[in-house]
């Protein structure tokens, strides 16, 4: 094996082991906004469910 040969194979080494932590980094990324997402739709339903006991509420002070 030439020297060339050796140097294209450590380069090519090096590229996969780049590839291998951008796509540890992507799946991080993908874990925290699927995390944020989450988070934003439960605050919905938070915010929709008070929206609804609001509206209970007034309802029911009207017909007293």
């Amino acid at each position: 094996m030439t020297l060339s040969e050796v140097v294209n194979l450590e380069a090519r080494q090096r590229a996969v082991e780049l590839m291998k932590l951008n796509a540890k980094r992507q799946t991080k990324q993908s874990k925290a906004a699927q995390s944020q997402l989450k988070i934003q739709k439960a605050r919905a339903k938070v915010l929709h469910a008070q929206q609804e006991l609001l509206l209970a509420i007034r309802a029911a002070n009207q017909t007293s």
